[in-house]
C-alpha cells in the first residue's frame, strides 16, 4: 500500500479497514497531501464514488470479454465436431488469468473514455463539493 500511496492524487476515500489507520500509511498520506476521507461502516453503496458510478461500466465491459471468449470456446468445439452434451470450457486459473488481464485491460481502457462515469461518482457521494474540488480539477486529476 505504501508503494500505490506515492502515486494517488488527493482526495482519498477510505473504508475503516485497520491497515488504512496505521500511522505510517497515515503520515505518508499527509506527506503527500491526500486528505483522507473515511467512509462509515456499511456506507460503501451510497459513498464510494467508483461504486455509484463507474463500477457497473467496469464490469459490464469485463462480463461482455468473458461471454465473448466463452462462446468463442463454445463454437470452436462444436466445429471440430464435439458432441454438445460432452462440452467442457477449461475454467481453471491458468487458463483464465492471462486472458483475464487482456479483458481488465479493456474494460479499464473503456472507463478512460469516459471519464464523466467516474466523476460523476465523486459528484452523487458529495465528496466533490465537500471539498470544495472543481470540474477543471476533477479533469486534470482524470488526464
Amino acid at each position: 500500500m505504501l508503494e500505490y500511496i506515492t502515486g494517488v492524487l488527493s482526495p482519498l476515500t477510505a473504508h475503516v479497514y485497520r491497515p488504512h489507520h496505521v500511522e505510517n500509511v497515515v503520515s505518508l498520506f499527509g506527506e503527500h497531501n491526500i486528505r483522507l476521507v473515511y467512509l462509515p461502516p456499511n456506507c460503501t453503496g451510497e459513498l464510494q464514488p467508483l461504486d455509484l458510478s463507474g463500477n457497473a461500466d467496469f464490469k459490464s465491459v469485463l462480463k461482455a470479454q468473458f461471454v465473448e471468449w466463452y462462446a468463442d470456446k463454445v463454437a470452436s468445439s462444436l466445429t471440430a465436431g464435439q458432441d454438445p452434451s460432452q462440452l467442457k470450457v477449461n475454467l481453471r486459473l491458468s487458463t483464465l488469468k492471462p486472458v483475464h488481464a487482456k479483458w481488465v485491460m479493456t474494460a479499464w481502457e473503456s472507463l478512460y473514455e469516459k471519464p464523466d462515469a467516474i466523476l460523476n461518482g465523486w459528484k452523487k457521494a458529495g465528496i466533490a463539493s465537500a471539498l470544495d474540488v472543481t470540474d477543471e480539477a476533477i479533469n486534470i486529476i482524470v488526464d
